[in-house]
């Protein structure tokens, strides 16, 4: 695959890029939370647009949904990454009708001014000499202490009344009342704990996946409804998938990286999935690449 359609490429550009690199002069004292705030529309502008930040289209409502910013707000973010030189602006889309975009990230300086080197120190502690302890040659005296021996005696009332011999430690049968057969109850106390019960079920992992903010699927992805072998199928993917380098660094987790790639992947197809009533994660599993 070549590198210009690998999207998740410009997201891991943009993650690796500090805080520091979204300011302007006149941020003032809010400037830490006004660069977290830019940083995170570039991220989802970056996970929308392919490798060189080409071909980035989101709507504003995608943004909005996506970032949890308010819709002024999220204007005005826009206004400073153009004076800034990050984005830049093109032509509608001629089937979405949305605005497209073109991210232009800055190269990571190594000489960041958020990462500031600690200064070492050296701290110099004095040295205590601990004083000899004179020996004393008067020696202790030893004292016996008699202590009287008190025995207890057992009357008729403290001693625990014995218990009847057992005759079995077998249960009686007992008739079930739906068509009179024996069922035999069986001690399972001394059964050992099976480590899966202890685990999620595949049906409770399925429900975090697609209710995960981080993982974003779109909607005609998550509100469908897989088979048992297909839901067992994408959970073997969410498995598969190694988080390294930056992605790593900055938090990205398997669900993300899972949901980038299938938001990515439904973009792409013709005709759209909302048409489909069914089959939509057949076609995943059978054209998706959960490695894009």
């Amino acid at each position: 695959m070549a590198e210009k359609d690998k999207p998740i490429r410009c997201l891991l550009d943009a993650t690796a890029l500090p805080p520091s690199a979204f300011a302007l002069p006149d941020d003032g004292r809010q400037r830490t939370h006004l660069c977290n705030r830019r940083k995170a529309v570039v991220q989802a502008l970056a996970s929308k647009a392919n490798a060189d930040g080409t071909s980035c289209f989101p709507s504003i409502s995608t943004l909005v949904s996506m970032t949890e910013i308010k819709r002024s707000t999220l204007f005005r973010f826009l206004d400073d990454l153009r004076t800034l030189g990050i984005l830049t602006d093109a032509d509608l889309h001629p089937y979405l009708k949305t605005r497209r975009r073109e991210l232009r990230l800055p190269v990571p300086s190594s000489n960041d001014s958020s990462v500031a080197p600690v200064p070492s120190s050296q701290v110099t502690c004095p040295i205590f000499e601990s004083a000899p302890v004179p020996s004393s040659s008067t020696p202790v005296p030893s004292s016996t202490v008699t202590c009287p021996i008190f025995t207890p005696t057992l009357t008729a009332l403290d001693v625990p009344p014995t218990e009847p011999p057992k005759t079995t430690d077998r249960q009686p049968d007992r008739h079930s009342e739906n068509g009179g057969q024996a069922v035999r109850q069986v001690d399972c106390s001394s059964k050992p704990f099976s480590p899966k019960s202890k685990g999620k079920t595949e049906q409770q992992r399925w429900l975090e996946f697609v209710n995960d903010k981080k993982a974003a699927l779109p909607d005609t992805m998550k509100h469908a409804t897989p088979t048992d072998e297909q839901r067992t199928a994408v959970l073997a993917q969410l498995d598969a998938i190694v988080v390294e380098g930056y992605a790593l660094r900055s938090g990205m987790t398997k669900a993300e990286f899972l949901g980038s790639a299938i938001s990515d992947w439904e973009q792409t197809q013709s005709p759209p999935l909302r048409t489909l009533d069914y089959g939509r994660w057949k076609r995943w599993l059978e054209t998706g690449d959960p490695n894009s």
